[in-house]
């Protein structure tokens, strides 16, 4: 349904995935570990935790028919592993990105 959500995320969220698997790869199933998505996804970094706060924008998908393939496959990137989105997972989706930090501009 497009709804965001801000969400910081802990300096030691990596360490979640052996307790929550993370399912799904650039959209997640709703019971996956947000934090351990966005470093997944790359949205989040360990330096962005010290600097940006930890802070990322979660976007909730209902409903989503998705149609990439690639979202359903499990993957490895950014040395986290993901396992396959189950059937039931493509009716409730999220995304994660960088949250954007306000920029100065001085002329």
């Amino acid at each position: 349904d497009g709804t965001t959500i801000k969400v910081r995320c802990p300096l030691d969220c990596g360490e979640v995935g052996s307790q929550h698997p993370l399912r799904g790869s650039g959209m997640y199933s709703d019971d996956s570990p947000i934090c351990l998505a966005a470093l997944h996804a790359g949205a989040l970094k360990s330096p962005d935790l010290d600097q940006n706060l930890g802070l990322v924008v979660m976007t909730l998908e209902r409903g989503i028919e998705a149609r990439n393939e690639s979202y359903f496959n499990g993957s490895l990137k950014n040395n986290i592993s993901s396992l396959d989105l189950l059937e039931y997972d493509s009716e409730r989706l999220f995304s994660v990105e960088l949250y954007p930090r306000a920029t100065v501009e001085v002329q």
